[in-house]
């Protein structure tokens, strides 16, 4: 009590506020390398008052005293720690009290740390608290801040768990740590899902890496294919919640006995996140005593997790320090002096203004800004710049790269950038805008990149070989690329596509993004350059900094409700359109062929007898009567509209019984182009007239079909991609190879691999329905297995087989290429890989370091995603 009353005295006394601010100034100067610092004539004295005062701070549990002892004892040290040695024992000291080991760490840098020197009640104070943070993960310790502590404790207790936090506040360090040393230990399975396929690989490479500290490998796969295929009997899986609805119909008697949930909140997200609701909760019904770990930024209410998922019960952790501090930094420029900009902080919720610079060009449009600043400011550093889109991406990273060619300096590039730059060329297109760029270390990042683009460029840019990442929303969830500075200007997240305006990024995802500036265990802060942030469409400064999670099917149910209604009531809605309402419909549908749906119900409007709720179940009953599709189907495949469905099952067995089995039977990709293709173009046909309700005149399958085609056929994406530029040329005006390569990325990522793949397999499945109800069952097992085909991007057992074992798309495929056989089982697959001499095949230098780390036993066993 007499702490936090001292406590509250020092910071309501004006005295300290000033010295506080001038600390922070200094420090904010000194960061971004712009003037000299101000000391006052008594500043020694100051700087004893200050870090005194740290001290106090601390040790209490006020996050906004906490974050100043922080801020003072780094800032001291950045300032004044080469004048004065025993700053930074004073320092230790802070930081010990706030639990924050890897700052301490980071302060000592190559020194042996050492608190002999200390006095013996505060050695041993922040010996025993270092001793308390310690955990064994394999063969050393490792040092966790106090929140990773009470993470630690929790999971090891072997209680299901929500926890949120700041994005740079370590969660997925403990997470990862705690999962791997779990399987070393027990074995059996275990899955961590992702919100988006731009996150598997890292993820699932972050997990290889730490199993090789335990002496194992190969055991994680990202891959939907059963234990059986992979020939395993233990591992992690990493998959999206799609993914993971395939692997469950894969293997029937597959359980899991912990599994992580990262980014949870998107339980609220729509179509995807019934989904989620879905594939949960028969993970449930298989295994009922499961570890549950719901990870999620910045959320008011995780206790909501036990609710929606029906947990019997959940601990939950909550975290509002980050153990790195994020500087917002406003960058202004001015509309008659085009040359100069203004530079000030937000220090103690006030903003001070730092400094003037003229810059060496006047700065013009959005983009120009946006480059011009980023080049300016982050030089010799490393630097997020913020792009709302793909193609802006292309635009500021080209600009960055004329500034970089401006510098009088000669380049020099690491042999890893010379070879991806190769590769690029030959891979994607000798044209493609990302093979120059990364020889001025600047390069460009998206989800749809192919993932061994995305993986290499998240490679080069940790290992310090770029300074300039330009990279879209995928930073939003996840995706752990985390720099010295970002760089925002009116950030956006993708365009509405009613209005076909930009959509600006709220205050939680501001947060979001801010927590990427700054590194853990590398650096003490991070700074957020906001560039003309009075012009910005939306104020995220001034909005919440904690999201309310409610699941999208009680949103949609409790919300909508009559928008909800009108939609079932509506039979001729075409699937894909209003995902939401679409698989909101599908699991109450569900929910009611097991006469559960009343419990459902009773989760979002209680238990009390509501006319809404009764109106709800009349309304399922009533317009679900005349649907015949087994119950089984209508469950793995949640987002396909069960009207749809049904018309699709009917138009199937009518055609059976007219014309023939053998012609709704999709040909396998790998028989003769000139069959296959009218074979794959009927099936799209089908899925564009029944499934999505799309006008006769559309020809899209025209498109689409040979695009998929090619890639089941595991052809190189430079093969796709000059496919796509000749049709284009036969139907476009004008066609620019950045797009036709930008639009294929997306076509792969999003159609293909997406929307293609749910409905064919919704279609396969309702194709063998229909054999079954003709008379025709003993074809059913003649129909290919195109949804893995899509997804994967391969159709020969060998690629497959590769692409199981951990090898990229691209490396498979140019192995597929080499082998004789071509349909070789995963024990031939491995053998033929132990007995090559990949360096003297001509193979890539960046496909050869990849098939050198996978035969050397030092490869993750996850595939590509």
């Amino acid at each position: 009590m007499f702490l936090d009353e001292l406590a509250d005295q020092i910071w309501n006394n004006s005295k300290f506020k000033a010295d506080y601010e001038a600390l922070l100034s200094n420090a904010a100067r000194k960061s971004l390398s712009i003037s000299e610092n101000t000391r006052s004539n008594d500043w020694r004295e100051v700087l004893r008052r200050l870090l005194q005062s740290a001290t106090h701070f601390a040790s209490t549990s006020n996050h906004e005293y906490r974050e100043a002892a922080y801020r003072i004892a780094t800032g001291a040290s950045a300032l004044y720690g080469q004048e004065y040695e025993n700053i930074r024992d004073v320092a230790t000291v802070i930081l010990g009290r706030l639990g924050n080991f890897p700052a301490i760490n980071l302060l000592f840098g190559s020194a042996d740390k050492s608190y002999a020197g200390f006095p013996e009640p505060l050695w041993f104070e922040i010996e025993a608290h270092e001793t308390a943070n310690s955990v064994q993960v394999n063969s050393h310790a490792e040092i966790l801040t106090d929140f990773q502590r009470r993470l630690w404790s929790s999971l090891t207790a072997g209680l299901s768990t929500a926890v949120t936090a700041p994005t740079s506040a370590g969660k997925s360090f403990a997470l990862q740590r705690f999962l791997t040393k779990t399987f070393a230990s027990k074995g059996g399975w275990a899955v961590y899902l992702v919100p988006t396929r731009a996150l598997l690989n890292q993820v699932a490479e972050s997990l290889e890496d730490l199993l090789k500290t335990f002496g194992l490998s190969r055991s994680v796969f990202t891959i939907p294919v059963s234990p059986v295929d992979l020939n395993a009997s233990a591992g992690i899986y990493v998959l999206t919640q799609e993914r993971l609805q395939l692997l469950l119909e894969a293997a029937p008697s597959l359980t899991f006995s912990l599994v992580i949930v990262d980014e949870a909140q998107l339980v609220a997200d729509g179509g995807r996140g019934v989904i989620l609701e879905v594939v949960v909760a028969k993970l449930r019904s298989r295994l009922s005593e499961i570890q549950f770990l719901f990870g999620s930024p910045q959320t008011k209410n995780p206790e909501v997790f036990q609710s929606i998922f029906g947990l019997p019960s959940l601990t939950v952790i909550q975290e509002f320090e980050t153990p790195v501090a994020q500087n917002l930094i406003f960058v202004d420029t001015d509309s008659i002096m085009l040359n100069e900009i203004t530079i000030s902080a937000l220090l103690n919720n006030t903003k001070i203004e730092l400094s003037k610079l003229n810059f060496p060009l006047a700065l013009y449009d959005d983009d120009q800004r946006l480059a011009s600043i980023s080049w300016h400011l982050g030089k010799n550093q490393k630097n997020i710049v913020y792009a709302g889109g793909q193609a802006r991406c292309e635009i500021v990273a080209n600009q960055l790269v004329q500034l970089v060619r401006t510098q009088p300096s000669e380049m020099h590039q690491s042999q890893d950038i010379t070879d991806f730059s190769k590769f690029l060329r030959e891979y994607v297109h000798p044209q493609f805008l990302l093979a120059d760029s990364i020889l001025h270390k600047v390069a460009f990042h998206y989800g749809n990149m192919p993932p061994i683009i995305r993986k290499n460029v998240e490679e080069l840019f940790a290992e310090g070989n770029l300074d300039y990442l330009v990279c879209t929303s995928t930073l939003l969830h996840g995706v752990n690329l985390p720099a010295r500075n970002l760089f925002l200007l009116d950030p956006t997240k993708g365009i509405d596509w009613e209005t076909r305006e930009d959509i600006p990024i709220s205050s939680l995802e501001f947060w979001n993004l801010s927590g990427r500036a700054g590194r853990l265990g590398k650096e003490f802060e991070g700074n957020v350059f906001l560039i003309d942030e009075a012009k910005w469409q939306s104020k995220p400064l001034e909005g919440e900094r904690q999201q309310t999670v409610e699941a999208a099917t009680k949103k949609t149910v409790t919300e909508k409700t009559q928008e909800f209604i009108d939609f079932v009531k509506n039979s001729n809605h075409p699937s894909g359109k209003r995902a939401a309402e679409e698989n909101t419909f599908v699991k109450l549908y569900i929910d009611s062929k097991r006469n559960t749906l009343s419990q459902t119900l009773d989760k979002f409007f209680g238990e009390a007898t509501s006319a809404t709720k009764e109106l709800l179940i009349k309304t399922v009953s009533e317009n679900s009567a005349a649907i015949s599709v087994p119950d089984a189907i209508v469950e793995r495949n949640i987002s396909v509209s069960i009207y749809r469905q049904q018309e699709m099952l009917d138009y199937l067995v009518e055609g059976i019984k007219e014309k023939g089995a053998p012609r709704y039977i999709p040909i396998h990709p790998l028989r003769d182009w000139e069959e296959t293709l009218p074979s794959l173009r009927l099936v799209f046909k089908r899925i564009h007239t029944h499934f999505e309700k799309l006008p006769g005149r559309n020809k899209m399958e025209f498109y689409f079909a040979p695009l998929a085609l090619r890639w089941m056929r595991g052809e190189p994406l430079r093969s796709l991609i000059d496919g796509a530029y000749e049709y284009k040329q036969a139907h476009q005006r004008s066609v620019k190879i950045a797009t036709v390569i930008r639009d294929v990325f997306s076509d792969v990522e999003k159609e293909l691999r997406f929307r293609y793949v749910k409905y064919v397999a919704c279609y396969n499945d309702l194709l063998g329905e229909a054999l079954r109800r003709t008379g025709t069952a003993e074809m059913v097992t003649r129909i290919p297995a195109i949804p893995l085909f899509l997804e994967i991007g391969a159709s020969s057992g060998t690629m497959l087989n590769l692409v199981g074992l951990g090898l990229s798309r691209s490396a498979a495929s140019a192995i597929t290429q080499i082998a004789v056989q071509k349909d070789m089982d995963r024990a031939a697959t491995e053998k033929f890989l132990a007995e090559q001499n990949w360096e003297g095949l001509g193979l890539s230098p960046v496909l050869v370091k990849e098939l050198n780390k996978l035969v050397g036993g030092t490869s993750s066993g996850n595939a590509p995603n």
